[in-house]
């Protein structure tokens, strides 16, 4: 790097850009390791409840059937297309776009069965299903979301370090080198136009020496013609 004015003002900029895009990554970073925390305490919370509702879900299979007795077939026979299905949207935090699963349910009854064989306690069982299914859905959307997050917040650490323990300290060495290197051409000019004033106040004198010499003679030889 030439040490020069110019120079110094662009590595100034530099540094401010610098400066301040770390700044900005270091907030989304903390927005994003903090999103992360509140993903795995509902990912925890989920994953608790998943195994209660699956406790609950079973029993009530065993309830069906001592209910209805083998009641599979019936219900097979009166699927046509899923009930159940899937959307997925976007939720964006600090310009991460993270997945989002919602769960929608076309709500079926089960007409055929009626009111007796078991007909309550089967669409009871159907219900307490479907609530494993929205929390599979949500455990899901949770998991997906907290890779997602983990490898954008991986990489938006290793930027964050590289602007803190490299990009920023190389700039500051640099600006410091051009500030050393002009402050030392500042001293050595200064040095010089002394050196040179000096050598002219020198010369001057010598010249007035000169002058005043060469002036004595002149009057000392218009002294001899007089006489």
């Amino acid at each position: 790097v030439v040490p020069s004015q110019m120079n110094y003002q662009i590595y100034t900029q530099k540094g401010k850009a610098a400066r301040r895009g770390y700044d900005l990554l270091k907030k989304k970073n903390d927005s994003l390791k903090k999103r992360m925390q509140d993903l795995l305490i509902l990912l925890i919370e989920r994953k608790k409840q998943l195994r209660e509702l699956f406790a609950d879900a079973f029993f009530s299979i065993a309830e069906c059937e001592w209910a209805a007795g083998d009641f599979f077939s019936q219900i097979r026979d009166q699927v046509n297309k899923a009930s159940f299905t899937l959307d997925i949207h976007t939720e964006n935090i600090a310009g991460v776009q993270l997945p989002m699963f919602i769960a929608k349910d076309a709500n079926s009854p089960l007409e055929k069965l009626g009111r007796t064989k078991g007909g309550v306690q089967i669409e009871k069982s159907r219900n307490i299903f479907k609530k494993v299914l929205e929390t599979i859905v949500d455990i899901a959307s949770l998991q997906t979301s907290f890779i997602r997050l983990d490898q954008v917040i991986q990489v938006t650490s290793r930027r964050v370090n590289a602007l803190e323990y490299i990009v920023v300290p190389n700039i500051d060495n640099v600006l410091m080198y051009i500030q050393q290197e002009m402050d030392e051409e500042a001293r050595e000019e200064k040095y010089t136009l002394k050196k040179v004033l000096e050598n002219r106040k020198i010369a001057a004198i010598e010249m007035e020496k000169m002058n005043n010499i060469k002036k004595e003679q002149q009057e000392n030889k218009n002294q001899e013609e007089t006489d």
